[in-house]
């Protein structure tokens, strides 16, 4: 089973905000149309889900890690679009690593795309289709400075907080940790899954407001 999930700390969760400026929206050809800009009125149910690309970080083979997030515009409405035609990666080699369920609401770095330095020219693209609606599909790729993204450590020394699977590797930020098991289960039985996080972030000590450990978040998609 391939799992995607971020750990964010309340003390990055400002942070993880400031993507929203710079990140890639997806657009149809009909995206100036007045009656399909997002601020325009409309029913909060029946819209189409927006992928977006949120940035690139360099990786030390010249190529790049693409992180890809989305936007639910059907308010409080969680939506499942199988991999599929309605729901796919291209080229087709890094197709699967997208989420299937998507939350009601603006989700950032849901999953990463690894482009080697072989192919650091290559755009790959989210294709998305919500219902009746038109498919919308966003390029990721990188070089573009704009949308450069970094792990270096933010105000007070945070960090993305580590996580990992039971019998897996550690992973951390939109990355995570991703484990290749296969679990067989029957509808209406509940698995249980081992998930582990630590916050790795270097505090001042002496800084009255990291007495005691920041409370970690976990989210599944």
């Amino acid at each position: 089973m391939n799992k995607n999930f971020n750990a964010a700390s309340a003390a990055v969760s400002g942070v993880l905000s400031l993507l929203l400026v710079s990140a890639v929206y997806a657009q149809a050809p009909d995206a100036f149309n007045p009656n399909n800009r997002f601020l325009t009125l409309k029913p909060s149910i029946g819209l189409p889900l927006i992928p977006v690309m949120e940035g690139w970080y360099p990786n030390e083979d010249g190529g790049y890690t693409i992180s890809f997030g989305y936007h639910n515009r059907n308010a409080d409405t969680e939506l499942d679009i199988p991999i599929g035609e309605s729901n796919f990666l291209e080229p087709a080699e890094f197709n699967g690593m997208q989420p299937t369920h998507f939350l009601g609401e603006r989700d950032v770095g849901v999953f990463t795309i690894v482009i080697p330095g072989s192919m650091k020219d290559a755009s790959i693209w989210w294709n998305i289709k919500t219902g009746d609606n038109e498919t919308l599909r966003v390029p990721g790729r990188g070089g573009a400075g704009a949308y450069e993204l970094d792990r270096n450590p933010r105000p007070q020394g945070s960090v993305s907080p580590d996580a990992w699977f039971d019998d897996g590797s550690r992973g951390a930020g939109p990355d995570g940790p991703v484990n290749s098991r296969v679990i067989t289960a029957k509808v209406g039985e509940p698995v249980a899954v081992g998930v582990h996080l630590k916050d790795p972030s270097v505090r001042d000590a002496s800084d009255p407001r990291f007495e005691k450990p920041l409370s970690l978040h976990m989210q599944w998609f």
